[in-house]
């Protein structure tokens, strides 16, 4: 699978959750990784999510008929 803009914000998300431990216990489960992996996510989507709303119409691939 192809490494994706998401996948991209995800690991960067990631590297500063470990880095700060943010929001995230200092204790390790035996499942930690998958809380910090779905925080990592979360974080990529919001990320995502603001780029949309800042691209412009041609980013997005959306052309006007004109």
């Amino acid at each position: 699978m192809a490494k994706t803009l998401r996948d991209e914000f995800a690991m960067a998300a990631l590297t500063g959750l470990v880095a700060g431990e943010i929001a995230l216990p200092t204790e390790c489960k035996p499942d930690a990784h998958k809380d910090w992996a779905k925080g990592a996510y979360k974080i990529a989507n919001a990320m995502m999510k603001e780029r949309l709303k800042h691209s412009t119409a041609k980013e997005r691939g959306v052309f006007s008929s004109d």
